[in-house]
């Protein structure tokens, strides 16, 4: 109760106390109160309620979905859409995830792994894709992990997911290959180090944004949906 109370406060701080948050009350509680969670289990991403009920309007069987980070969402976007192409950063977790997939036999799910290199590895002349958000990367970079979706031709996904590692230069990755109309997950971006020229790009599209309840998290986030004008 302290908790949930200390959130309401932060987001009264914030100016961004929204009335509908209270109705995930009770769902928080349920959610935070079982100490055996998991998000692979109930197969939900890890954003907040509304945005779990806004992609659930907006998703279908025809559309391609591209994440940076896997886990229950990946589950949740397979049972909803045609394709998920994933690229995952922690080792363990990428093969933890891919025996779930494989014992769920998910066929329309290509996980992909591609960790954290050092920066010895980096060609001359080349942008260090650095974690800006967990201090424990700092001596490593995501270069490989961001460019990844580089592979896929201009326009081919219908949502890119973005809720890793190195988020800002995932971003700018992303934009090209996202089909107008389509649509940018961009999880806890009320953090300010995610507010660079790359997002700046995308602040005037339309979008579904609240800071409220996270399923399966006692802090509450902002999770933004924006859609690529067409």
């Amino acid at each position: 109760m302290f908790v949930y109370a200390y959130q309401i406060k932060i987001a009264i701080s914030l100016k961004r106390l929204e009335l509908s948050s209270f109705q995930y009350f009770t769902q928080y509680f349920k959610d935070n109160n079982n100490s055996g969670f998991s998000h692979i289990e109930k197969e939900i991403p890890w954003i907040t309620y509304s945005s779990i009920k806004k992609l659930d309007k907006i998703l279908n069987k025809n559309m391609k979905v591209f994440e940076y980070g896997s886990g229950g969402s990946t589950l949740f976007y397979a049972k909803r859409v045609s394709e998920v192409i994933s690229v995952e950063h922690d080792e363990s977790w990428f093969h933890h995830l891919k025996s779930v997939i494989n014992k769920k036999k998910i066929d329309n799910v290509k996980l992909n792994l591609k960790i954290p290199l050092s920066y010895e590895t980096l060609l001359n002349g080349q942008t260090p894709y650095k974690s800006v958000h967990k201090k424990e990367y700092s001596e490593f970079i995501f270069n490989e992990y961001v460019n990844f979706i580089d592979s896929f031709e201009d326009n081919y996904f219908d949502m890119i997911v973005i809720d890793g590692r190195a988020r800002p230069y995932c971003l700018k990755h992303s934009l090209s290959k996202l089909k107008p109309g389509g649509y940018i997950l961009y999880d806890n971006f009320e953090r300010k180090i995610y507010h660079d020229d790359e997002f700046k790009k995308i602040q005037n599209w339309k979008i579904h944004s609240c800071f409220q309840p996270v399923a399966g998290c006692r802090h509450f986030s902002d999770t933004g949906i924006f859609q690529k004008p067409i």
